[in-house]
Parts: structure tokens; C-alpha cells; sequence
């Protein structure tokens, strides 16, 4: 009897060695799928889908043409999110601004399959279903896909998160130094990382001693200081100003509660249905997928184990209880930030499955998930950007002129934002971090800049040295007064709609 178990053991450890590569395989292509599927359609990966993806990208352009972030123009992050994508900007003098844009999205994707495969790696030893549900919920979460789609900072802080998390379990010097680079390297993308770095900080010390915890804490602080160093001592003032009082000064959003669990919809992808679900169905659900995920740490509570013996999942149930506050409770929000939330849940949702005994749960459980994957399938078959039909005739008309006004992501998608800075136009980078910058007063009671009387005379003028705008849905903007829009409309005329877009030439004086 021994002896035929022992034969068994190693046949049985690779059914289910082979039975996870599938799970990681199989989540990896559901991940790419569900972000892809949209830029099948002509047009859409260099369409104009946000506002921040312009903004990065475009401030990776400028510091490539020589401009220094805080000094030169404004920017509302550290740096680390420029010199990412700073290879991208490269590859706009061959492929051109709306190329560096593809593929500064097709590398978001990837970040987005690296996250989704790093849950199931960290649940292997939970078993197949436990990395299905962890994984597979991350992979289809219709607010996940959407964020991941573009250049946006959240998923790159998560995937600094999920590598930590991995290091970390072998408790080695190097895994734990390294797991503090990835963290540190994180803080310089989003500062809403440094969260995390003491969250695991307090981690470490409390599994593997002081000493461990001095070499976290020296790693990632020299991380952090050797990438954003240089650009503080360039302009420590500006760096200051811009990265740190700007962000605490303003006003936020003031998203409702219900406006936040709506955008974490399981059925978002399809509007026909997720109109027809009230948000307290959302409450009720996420509430208990809360208390789902936080398990094993009310289970350590409630024995009142030392925190020296807390297990992996303890600490990732930490985690989320942090992240839901900082998400749900402050005082800004964007769709985007849920992901910082949604990651540590799917991975700890993904654990709490993987003790789900009986086959009757473990089916439900799947069942549910294959529900969400198919409405994700449907819902990305969908094209939110503007699709530029006529890219080569945006191009076109941009090239007619020296200088043209419009938002960074739609220079990039007119291949203008480089003839921009070459010529000297006056324009801002980020048009809304000047200002919250600029106008501080404004900045402290609302987030509408069309609201900042500084704010509007700074676009002014911007618009009165450019020979050719870009105004979205052909509109002359509601913030400017009856007077600017009459001088406007006699300054410029409508050269063409192209994707709804109007393209406006100075009239020849």
C-alpha cells in the first residue's frame, strides 16, 4: 500500500503541477483578450480614449525634447512614470506620435496579463480553483479591463505590489531587498504606493526581525531618492509644489459612494444591463466579497495570534482593509483608482475560494465567474474611444501649421505635440495640473477648472499664438466668455469634423 502511494505521489503532484500552468495560461489569454479585443476595430488603439494617457506620454515626448518635468512644464506625479515610457516616446521619430501611443498601450496591456498572472502564481499553493477565481475575477473585472486598456498609474503600483508579494515568501536578503526596489520603484510612478511599502515594511519586521527590516526600509528608500533626486535638485521647489501640495490642497471630486461601487460594476461592460441593477445590489455584493476576503485576518484576530505568525493571506487582507479607505473615503476618485482596491480583493477572494470544500460552492463560484467573463467578452466587443477614421487626414491638416491648441492627447493623435515643442508654442503638458498649480484658491473649493479665471486667460493666450485648434465635438469650449467666443469665431474657421473632432485655421490675416 506505502509502495503504491509513493508511486502515485510524484503522478499526482504533476496532474496538478500541469492542471496550474493551464489555470496561468488560460488567465493570461483571458486577461490580453478582454484589454485587445476593442483594437481589433480600425482606428481604436490610437484613439483618443483619456485624458491622463496623453498627459504621461506626452510629458515623456517633451523631457525627450529637452524639457524638465516641474521646471519646464507641469506634471502632478514623480517621475518614474515619464522614464517608463520614455521608450515609447522614442519610437514617435519612426512610427510617429499616434504609433507611440500603440504601443505605449500594448505595453499596458501586458502590465495588465503580468498582474492577472502574478495572482495565480502567489495562489498556487492554494490549488487550481482558488488561482481560477483570483485570477479569472482580475482578468474579467469590467473596471479592471478598462483601466488596463491605456496608460494609466494604477496597474503599473499594482504590479510593484504583486512582485513584492512574491518576493517576500522566500524570505531571503536579495528576495526581500529586491521585493523593496520593486516597491520603491513603484512610490516613483504613483506616491499612493508608499502605502504599501509600509504596510509590508510592517510585515517584514513582524515575520523576520529588525535586521530584515532595516535592508526593506534602506532598499526602497534608496530606490525612491535615486530616481527622484536628480528632478528634485533640479527644482526642488517646482517638484514640491507640484507633486505633493498640489495633490493635498485640492478640492477632489467628491464622487458619491454610490458613483464609486458603480464604477466597480460586474456588469458595467453591459450597459443594458447594469442600468437595470440598483447600486445596493453592488453594496451588498462588495461587501461581502470584503468580508470574504478578509477571512484569514478576522481569523487571527479573533485567536489572537501573535502578528509574528500571521500567515501571507493575513497581511494581504491588511492590505485591502487600507486600500478601501484610502479609495472609498477620500476625497477624490476616478474610475481608475479602483484598481488599486480590486487587485489585493481578487487576490485574496482567489485565497478565501481555494477553502471552499464542497464541489456544490466551487461551481457556483466558477459559474458566477464564467457570467462576468462572457458580459467583459460582450462589453469589450464595444469602442468607447473616438476611433480616428482619418488619421492620415489629421496628420495632414496638423503639418499646414506651426502651432495647434488642443489637449496632449489629441496632439499626440494629430503628430503634432513634437512640432509643437520644436516650434516653441506656448501650451501645457497638463492643461489641469497647471491648474491646480497656478490657482490654488480656485483648486482648494473645486476640481472645475473652467472655473479658474487664471486658468482661462492662460488658455487664452496659449490660443491666440496657435494657427489651427482641435476642439472636441466641434464645440467652441463653455468657458469661454460671450466675448472670447465672438472673437474666436472671428479669429478661426472650421476646416473639417474628423471624428466629430473640429479642426479650426486661424483666418489669414
Amino acid at each position: 500500500m506505502s509502495r503504491r502511494s509513493d508511486t502515485m505521489a510524484p503522478a499526482v503532484s504533476r496532474h496538478s503541477a500541469r492542471r496550474q500552468v493551464f489555470v496561468i495560461v488560460a488567465v493570461g489569454v483571458a486577461a490580453f483578450a478582454t484589454r485587445v479585443i476593442p483594437y481589433f476595430s480600425p482606428g481604436q488603439i490610437t484613439a483618443v480614449r483619456e485624458y491622463d494617457d496623453g498627459v504621461m506620454l506626452g510629458g515623456a515626448i517633451a523631457m525627450l525634447a529637452g524639457n524638465a518635468p516641474y521646471a519646464d512644464f507641469f506634471y502632478l506625479h514623480p517621475p518614474g512614470s515619464l522614464l517608463m515610457l520614455l521608450p515609447a516616446a522614442a519610437s514617435s521619430a519612426l512610427l510617429g506620435e499616434p504609433g507611440a501611443m500603440a504601443l505605449a498601450r500594448m505595453s499596458a496591456i501586458l502590465v495588465g496579463v503580468a498582474n492577472t498572472v502574478l495572482i495565480a502564481v502567489l495562489l498556487r499553493s492554494r490549488g487550481a480553483v482558488a488561482m481560477l477565481v483570483g485570477a479569472g475575477l482580475y482578468a474579467t473585472w469590467p473596471v479592471v479591463v478598462a483601466t488596463e486598456r491605456t496608460i494609466l498609474l494604477e496597474p503599473v503600483i499594482v504590479l510593484g505590489l504583486f512582485l513584492a508579494l512574491v518576493l517576500v515568501r522566500r524570505r531571503t536578503t536579495a528576495a526581500v531587498v529586491a521585493a523593496a526596489v520593486c516597491l520603491g520603484l513603484a512610490t516613483t510612478v504613483k506616491v499612493w504606493a508608499i502605502v504599501d511599502v509600509a504596510i509590508l515594511a510592517v510585515a517584514v519586521g513582524a515575520t523576520m526581525g529588525g535586521r530584515m527590516l532595516v535592508r526593506y526600509v534602506t532598499a526602497a528608500a534608496a530606490t525612491i531618492t535615486a530616481v527622484c533626486l536628480p528632478f528634485f535638485l533640479f527644482d526642488p521647489a517646482g517638484m514640491w509644489t507640484q507633486v505633493v501640495l498640489a495633490q493635498v490642497r485640492r478640492a477632489g471630486t467628491q464622487a458619491s459612494f454610490p458613483t464609486r461601487l458603480g464604477t466597480m460594476s460586474l456588469a458595467q461592460s453591459v450597459h443594458a444591463i447594469d442600468l437595470r441593477i440598483p447600486w445596493q445590489f453592488w453594496l451588498v455584493l462588495f461587501v461581502g466579497l470584503m468580508i470574504f476576503a478578509v477571512l484569514p485576518l478576522i481569523q487571527v484576530v479573533r485567536k489572537r495570534t501573535p502578528v509574528t505568525q500571521w500567515s501571507d493571506a493575513s497581511w494581504w487582507a491588511v492590505i485591502i482593509v487600507v486600500h478601501s479607505v484610502v479609495i472609498l473615503l477620500g476625497s477624490g476618485y476616478f474610475y481608475h483608482y479602483a484598481v488599486w482596491l480590486l487587485a489585493p480583493l481578487c487576490l485574496s477572494v482567489g485565497y478565501s475560494a481555494g477553502s471552499v470544500a464542497r464541489v456544490s460552492g466551487r461551481v457556483i463560484i466558477v459559474s458566477g465567474l464564467a457570467a462576468v467573463l462572457g458580459m467583459t467578452t460582450m462589453g469589450a466587443m464595444r469602442h468607447p474611444g473616438e476611433p480616428l477614421e482619418s488619421p492620415a487626414e489629421l496628420a495632414e491638416w496638423a503639418r499646414s501649421g506651426d502651432c495647434i491648441w488642443s489637449d496632449a492627447s489629441r496632439l499626440i493623435a494629430a503628430d503634432a505635440l513634437r512640432r509643437n515643442l520644436s516650434n516653441n508654442c506656448p501650451m501645457d503638458i497638463d492643461s489641469f495640473g497647471a491648474f491646480l498649480v497656478l490657482d490654488s484658491d480656485v483648486a482648494r473649493s473645486t476640481d472645475n477648472f473652467a472655473e479658474s479665471t487664471v486658468w482661462r486667460r492662460r488658455q487664452w493666450s496659449f490660443l491666440m499664438h496657435a494657427d489651427g485648434a482641435i476642439l472636441p465635438d466641434d464645440e467652441v469650449p463653455k468657458w469661454f466668455s460671450a466675448r472670447q467666443g465672438a472673437e474666436f469665431e472671428r479669429l478661426f474657421r472650421t476646416h473639417v469634423v474628423l471624428d466629430e473632432d473640429g479642426l479650426w485655421n486661424r483666418v489669414p490675416r
